[in-house]
């Protein structure tokens, strides 16, 4: 699934020949750069998402309503998997209206919304119905007694065994000034690829409301777990495609030629200022990995 991801990525940027989807990829918290600077933030079920956003994108693109089918069918199993990633569902729709030809969706792409939409509904509903505290220790000693750090207990194995009260009573204890200011920079920083390319399209109103809402389908998520960094990564990836939607589709184009420095300059900033998964920055962000793989490995 990971190679799928970065082979849509790769054929995108082939794609888009003006450099636009090149830059909005150096985004720090999109999937390029965070699991480079954080690997512990990898390869999380969230990549089922990704690539299911990548797959339905593709039907719009190609018209091929089996497509659409498939990155849907993805994202269901997505949403059994994490019923976090049912936020994703507007975004599926952006892309639908983003892609539309005339006034109408079609009746085959609203087929598939529709089908999706109950299906989404029902695994979100049943996991957040049908979840109960358990002991952490009951996944945990399997992974112990296969050899694994006991470093793998911590993190989402630890949250089994608390209730979604307490989940957002531990968030709100443990944020002060430095977890919101890493917060503030980390969010800021993500998001400045997405805005230089808005400023610099035909439509920058349109394209900074595709670079920003996405916030609003992810806030719930940010009270009831310590996982920001990953949370900023959602609204990164729904960002991305929603903008490369609208320029593979004509919605949006480039106004003006990309300026080799400003990137450059976004390059750098975004390679070493990275929000790390959890509630901190990372920072050095991908230098500083690379730099700790080499000493420390």
């Amino acid at each position: 699934m990971v190679s799928a991801l970065y082979a849509f990525l790769a054929r995108w940027v082939w794609r888009q020949r003006d450099g636009s989807v090149a830059v909005l990829a150096l985004s720090s918290s999109l999937f390029v750069v965070f699991w480079l600077a954080d690997p512990q933030g990898s390869v999380r079920k969230e990549l089922i998402t990704y690539l299911a956003l990548c797959v339905y994108l593709s039907g719009l693109s190609r018209d091929r309503l089996i497509l659409q089918w498939a990155g849907c069918v993805l994202f269901v199993l997505s949403v059994a998997a994490h019923e976090a990633t049912v936020l994703f569902y507007p975004v599926f729709v952006a892309l639908a209206v983003l892609s539309r030809q005339g006034n109408s969706l079609g009746a085959g792409r609203l087929v598939v919304l529709l089908v999706t939409l109950v299906f989404a509904l029902a695994c979100a509903a049943y996991g957040f119905l049908y979840s109960h505290s358990v002991d952490p220790m009951r996944v945990c000693q399997p992974l112990l007694e296969r050899g694994l750090s006991s470093h793998m207990c911590n993190g989402a194995i630890s949250w089994l065994g608390r209730d979604a009260a307490d989940a957002t009573n531990r968030v709100v204890a443990h944020t002060g000034v430095k977890t919101v200011s890493h917060f503030v920079v980390g969010y800021v920083v993500s998001l400045l690829p997405g805005l230089y390319i808005a400023l610099h399209c035909t439509r920058p109103r349109l394209a900074c409301g595709l670079v920003l809402t996405p916030v609003l389908f992810f806030l719930p998520l940010f009270p009831v777990g310590f996982d920001h960094g990953r949370w900023i990564g959602f609204h990164a990836m729904a960002a991305f495609v929603l903008c490369y939607a609208a320029l593979r589709f004509g919605v949006l184009a480039m106004r003006q030629p990309i300026q080799l420095v400003s990137v450059g300059l976004l390059a750098v900033v975004s390679l070493l200022l990275v929000h790390g998964h959890m509630r901190w920055m990372v920072w050095g962000g991908v230098l500083r990995n690379a730099v700790d793989t080499v000493v420390f490995s």
